[in-house]
């Protein structure tokens, strides 16, 4: 390959690069696509137009642009991790695993994937897998609160509530402003029998989001268990954002559970 065509892949590089500290991924995109044309062995070109079509929802093109960096390098650990992104969002589990794996044997310190493999076992069942994920995760960032509250929630699928509690409470003390720890530590509150501290957990989670369904559907059945007519609104909230997600089996739950909570004149 001639000098000149380097100098203009790495040209577009620049300007993709520019342009994708911007947001602005259809641009990057078209500069990535183009400093491939300049050098078709540039992995860099290729994975970064793979993430950028993953900012764009254009699944397939970037399970193309990550395969093509790995036809020239096949344990490229970004690639496969990034691929691995890819389709999970087609709703290609066992493929994402593929991935994750592969690129956990490339660079065994990767954390990020030992994370999301880990999220990927819980999926599917797998929650001892995913628990040693997460202790791998762990021991790799200890600090990341994402980690932590991750495995608060494969315990709780465990039945070891007490431990998800621990582990949620340190996810809040590494990152107050983390909202799914506050809801996880809320869910293993509540299967301890303690509703108002898990009440109280779901709506430090709501005060970060707003929008969290979960929240108030956990919100709505601590109110059902100390008798507050305030869960009904917290119901019908979570119905609706559950329905706007099409996640119809749990609008279900929460109208169903519209009907045993007591009425206002009740609280």
């Amino acid at each position: 390959m001639g000098l000149r065509a380097l100098i203009d892949a790495e040209y577009h590089l620049d300007r993709a690069s520019a342009r994708a500290r911007r947001g602005d991924w259809r641009a990057a995109a078209a500069e990535y696509e183009s400093a491939h044309r300049c050098d078709p062995e540039s992995i860099e070109a290729l994975v970064n137009l793979g993430i950028a079509c993953l900012h764009l929802g254009e699944l397939e093109r970037a399970v193309t642009s990550f395969s093509g960096a790995l036809s020239l390098e096949p344990t490229h650990p970004l690639a496969l991790y990034n691929r691995s992104l890819a389709r999970v969002r087609s709703g290609d589990r066992e493929g994402a695993i593929a991935d994750l794996d592969a690129a956990i044997a490339a660079r065994p310190d990767f954390a990020a994937a030992y994370g999301n493999r880990g999220a990927l076992h819980v999926e599917t069942g797998r929650l001892e897998a995913a628990l040693a994920d997460y202790d791998q995760a762990i021991r790799l960032t200890p600090k990341r609160a994402e980690f932590w509250s991750n495995r608060a929630a494969a315990h709780l699928a465990c039945a070891r509530p007490q431990q998800a509690v621990a582990d949620a409470s340190f996810a809040v003390r590494c990152n107050p402003r983390f909202a799914p720890a506050h809801h996880n530590r809320g869910e293993a509150r509540s299967a301890l029998g303690d509703p108002a501290g898990a009440a109280a957990d779901f709506t430090a989670a709501l005060a970060l989001d707003p929008s969290y369904a979960s929240a108030y559907l956990g919100r709505a059945r601590c109110r059902l268990v100390l008798g507050e007519a305030a869960g009904r609104t917290d119901a019908a909230t979570a119905a609706k954002l559950f329905a706007a997600g099409g996640e119809e089996a749990l609008a279900r739950q929460a109208l169903a559970l519209i009907e045993e909570l007591p009425p206002a004149s009740m609280a």
